[in-house]
């Protein structure tokens, strides 16, 4: 759970930004209160401002801690691809990143600065008793690890000028950094164009949060390579339901379409594809459409309900970027 993030020389942001999830009233809907955090929560908040003004690139920022920690180990090699301020000092700066989430019930803060070169300093905090206590902390390649954690040797293998520590401890599992690393790492950005790893996008969201896993049917005897987690349960494929007669879009039924395509130029090869058709029913008969043929509202709300209810079925930090064009102000209440 998202507690507070800041970051500082990223793209359009120079100065230190911070967005806080402190309910400055307590009796917000979205408030909540927990053991160990002396001020209430939110669990929802929305960023607004005039056009140009940095909304998207702090969801941006966002991602890409996200991205990094997830992949520096694997793909950051000669350079770390930040995206700093282009203008004044932005380009000589160092990137600056710190956000605070509550993780197994414990608040976490993790700290991580950047040039285009390496690591500068990196430090990974613990608040088990409301007082910080120190996991880990980098500058440089000068590592220092909270005594009794068993991976700090392979940590220290595994390092190198443009990988970061949590990375490492996230491949090694080290379990008082593995569940922070990856809850950073699973934030979910959906519309968010965040960020580049050797030069490409960012990734698009596993399959595993999309709308047609919530529609299949499950099937001990078939496996489900796609499916990383649990096989969807039929409350899962009912809340996705609910979902889509809730928007009144004369839905009445999914279902999930497998077909073979040849592959071009191969004669004998094929690949297997599935796509999710929503049956509507006209004058008493089920009328199937592809998702292509629905409006841009309806193929809008199709997508956004499977990455909501993995987030509400497993934890997860889900961000959106532009949720309103295509749908209707009752859908955007609703999510």
């Amino acid at each position: 759970m998202l507690l507070r993030f800041s970051v500082a020389n990223h793209r359009s942001i120079m100065a230190p930004v911070e967005l806080s999830m402190v309910a400055v009233d307590e009796d917000r809907t979205a408030a909540r209160r927990f053991d160990k955090l002396a001020d209430p929560v939110l669990t929802v908040a929305g960023i607004y401002g005039a056009n140009a003004s940095g909304k998207s690139n702090i969801l941006n920022a966002m991602a890409w801690l996200a991205e990094a920690v997830g992949q520096s180990l694997r793909e950051w090699d000669e350079r770390v691809p930040r995206d700093p301020f282009r203008f004044g000092d932005g380009l000589t700066e160092p990137s600056t990143f710190e956000v605070d989430m509550l993780v197994n019930g414990v608040r976490h803060t993790y700290h991580a600065v950047f040039d285009d070169a390496a690591v500068q300093f990196e430090a990974l905090y613990s608040y088990p008793e409301r007082r910080p206590r120190t996991l880990f902390q980098r500058e440089g390649m000068d590592l220092k690890v909270r005594r009794g954690l068993g991976a700090q040797a392979g940590i220290r293998e595994l390092l190198t000028p443009t990988t970061l520590a949590l990375s490492a401890a996230m491949r090694l599992r080290e379990p008082d950094l593995q569940p922070f690393a990856r809850a950073l790492a699973s934030i979910a950005a959906h519309g968010v164009h965040s960020g580049t790893r050797r030069g490409r996008p960012f990734r698009p969201s596993p399959f595993r949060w999309a709308t047609i896993n919530f529609f299949q049917e499950t099937d001990p005897a078939r496996p489900r390579p796609l499916w990383s987690g649990s096989e969807p349960s039929p409350d899962s494929r009912a809340a996705a339901m609910e979902l889509l007669r809730f928007a009144d879009l004369g839905i009445e039924d999914a279902e999930v379409i497998r077909e073979k395509l040849a592959v071009p130029g191969s004669p004998t090869e094929s690949f297997s594809r599935q796509r999710l058709r929503l049956i509507h029913r006209v004058a008493d008969q089920p009328v199937p459409f592809d998702l292509d043929d629905e409006s841009a509202g309806t193929r809008t709300w199709v997508r956004l309900i499977g990455p909501m209810l993995y987030a509400l079925r497993y934890g997860q930090i889900l961000l959106f970027d532009e949720i309103d064009p295509s749908l209707h102000p009752r859908l955007s209440s609703r999510v």
